[in-house]
């Protein structure tokens, strides 16, 4: 029977089998991002840039950028002027925590061979390939896990007291 721990932190890397899962600090930031603007969603009114830096503690030049990627993904638009910022085109309900890793990172998982070639033989021993296999349900189990989050529930786990807006997975 095999238990399997998998940590994934924000930021610094935790070495469980070299990181199973690495979340980039652009795409910490795209996540608080989402999460604010998900905060605000009922209130119709856009989010001005500097209300979303100084509420998550994103640098505005990572910031920018970030809400340009996922205006383009129209997860988020934009209204100029005085009275101007950011919303989502979407309800909260309808984001997950893999979609927003994907669009930012590409993949939720990176891909990894473990092992050596048997006798140089271009194929993995039997341990290896063992092995192989167990880190890949890992690897499906925690985009499962992620594509389950929406960020309506992060808003109510982050209401509930259960998680902080810089929150840890």
């Amino acid at each position: 029977m095999f238990i399997i721990i998998v940590v994934i932190k924000f930021g610094r890397r935790t070495d469980i089998r070299k990181d199973v899962m690495k979340i980039s600090a652009r795409c910490q930031y795209a996540i608080k991002a989402m999460l604010e603007l998900a905060n605000h969603y009922q209130e119709k009114e856009p989010l001005q840039l500097q209300e979303i830096s100084l509420r998550q503690r994103i640098p505005r030049k990572y910031l920018v950028q970030i809400l340009l990627q996922l205006k383009g993904a129209n997860l988020v638009d934009s209204v100029r002027g005085k009275q101007g910022g950011y919303y989502l085109t979407v309800a909260p309900s309808h984001v997950t925590l893999g979609a927003i890793v994907r669009l930012m990172q590409g993949s939720l998982v990176e891909g990894r061979e473990t092992g050596r070639r048997a006798g140089g033989s271009g194929r993995l021993s039997p341990e290896d390939e063992a092995l192989q296999q167990v880190w890949r349900d890992v690897e499906r189990s925690m985009a499962a896990i992620l594509d389950a989050i929406t960020f309506e529930d992060l808003k109510e786990r982050c209401a509930a007291g259960r998680y902080t807006a810089n929150y840890v997975i």
